[in-house]
């Protein structure tokens, strides 16, 4: 599973679950609190709307934070979503507005791009440049469907909201390919990288001892067992499909494929996990290498041009989520020893190495799960960590432990000098995946959601932060 159905499962989670009323770090009974600048004094609160706001980005010089802010309605059993908008503030929170309508989805940014279902957005100067899904028609079994065929990319002065298309692009996808997706951009914008996925009709047997095997086609009805599980040792089933990876140059609206990566069960990069090399060269990304039966995941690096893949990791685990510092001397990535049963990594270290591969360096070691992002000037390391039992199995029906815990750390590049700037017990609520510096270094936002049970409501919105980051 990508962490960004990780997240988005976790999300949803967090607005659904049923949680009991467990003690919290600092008190024996907890008391629930809407607003974290009534506990923390090195916080400061941007957004207050009810709304779910999320998705913070920087401006280039630090003066603003755009952001995407959603609406939704709970009826007892599910979440229904309304729509939303991406907006833009002041960094201090002051002078919000929307600028364009978003997407209904749950997803995260990179770098200086906010994501959407079928949107993504960069920021350049005072021009906000977003993305329009180009949809159509298809015929399917039982009449017709739409499905995502292209791009449109489009530009929005944040000053005088002058609007202006600047490009489209439609891959030439076969009837069999599905699921386009625009993962990320080139770092001076003039190249992009989509994502989509062929079905082949065959499948993946997940079998009862953790192993893979490889078959034309489904267990028949005759071999399944009455409810959930087929017989003969096979715990799960999945169809097959082959990624297809295709680079769009926007200057000469070209669309190009670059690679086609080894069939698999489905899986669909979070948005922004493919990445772009700082000089625009490569990209790295994770993918799956089959050992006698036994799926490990891998970082790649591929060559745009020539769509050559070099194999950068071979710890025999987890190793995914490659993140080039910002002079594209190393990259960043998890590991992990194993998956659990639903395909969560578990407990995930920081690690970085060469960006041939060389010099691999663990910088986390700890029971919790980490994720990392790099300062702009590529010194440091911002970390978000979170308690183990965090994870699927709380998600889908497990119990969280009294301190239970989400934080935020700095740490040098090379690991070292590990300073906690914001430690929050479950209880209170929980920070979710975005950590975002701000230009100069001396900023973090990101994103807190109350704990819904405590905070005496359904469904309470999520809100952006910021905290400061001491000088190093």
């Amino acid at each position: 599973m990508t962490r960004s159905m990780k997240w988005m499962v976790l999300l949803i989670a967090m607005s659904l679950l049923v949680t009991s009323s467990a003690g919290c770090a600092k008190k024996e009974v907890a008391e629930p609190i809407e607003d974290l600048t009534q506990r923390y004094e090195n916080v400061t609160r941007l957004t207050t709307d009810p709304a779910n706001d999320s998705n913070p980005v920087w401006s280039p010089d630090g003066s603003k934070v755009l952001f995407k802010r959603s609406h939704s309605t709970y009826d007892g059993r599910i979440l229904h979503y309304l729509g939303g908008y991406i907006c833009v503030m002041d960094s201090d929170g002051r002078n919000m507005k929307n600028l364009i309508e978003g997407e209904d989805s749950f997803s995260t940014g990179l770098g200086t791009e906010v994501f959407f279902s079928r949107r993504m957005v960069r920021v350049v100067g005072n021009t906000l440049f977003f993305t329009k899904s180009i949809v159509e028609a298809r015929e399917v079994e039982v009449g017709t469907e739409p499905f995502q065929v292209g791009y449109e990319l489009w530009s929005i002065s944040l000053d005088d909201g002058n609007l202006e298309k600047i490009s489209e692009c439609k891959p030439d996808l076969k009837d069999t390919e599905r699921k386009l997706d625009l993962n990320s951009w080139s770092k001076d914008g003039k190249r992009a990288v989509l994502y989509a996925l062929e079905e082949t009709g065959h499948v993946w047997l997940n079998l009862v001892d953790g192993t893979w095997q490889w078959a034309e086609q489904a267990p028949s009805e005759a071999e399944v067992e009455p409810g959930h599980y087929p017989k003969a040792g096979i715990d799960a089933v999945y169809a097959e499909y082959i990624p297809h990876i295709w680079m769009w140059d926007v200057e000469s609206g070209i669309v190009q494929r670059i690679i086609s990566l080894p069939p698999w069960q489905m899986r669909i990069p979070f948005k922004g996990e493919i990445r772009w090399s700082p000089d625009g060269k490569r990209i790295t990304l994770s993918d799956i290498e089959m050992v006698e039966g036994r799926a490990y995941e891998h970082v790649y690096a591929v060559d745009v041009e020539s769509g050559e893949k070099e194999k950068l990791t071979s710890y025999p685990g987890v190793n995914n989520f490659p993140a080039w510092s910002p002079n594209g001397g190393k990259i960043m990535y998890l590991r992990s020893e194993v998956r659990d049963r639903l395909g969560f990594a578990v407990n995930p270290d920081i690690w970085v190495m060469n960006a041939d591969g060389s010099n691999k360096r663990q910088l986390t070691d700890s029971p919790t799960s980490e994720d990392g992002w790099w300062s702009p000037d590529g010194k440091r390391i911002a970390c978000l960590s979170y308690s183990p039992s965090l994870n699927s199995s709380y998600m889908f029906g497990g119990k969280h432990k009294y301190e239970d815990k989400t934080e935020i750390w700095v740490m040098n590049a090379d690991g070292s000098n590990k300073q906690r700037l914001l430690s929050i017990p479950f209880p209170y609520g929980m920070i979710l995946y975005e950590l975002r510096w701000s230009p100069d270094g001396s900023k973090l936002a990101f994103v807190w959601k109350p704990n819904y049970r405590l905070a005496g409501t359904e469904n309470p919105g999520t809100d952006i932060y910021l905290i400061d980051v001491p000088a190093n």
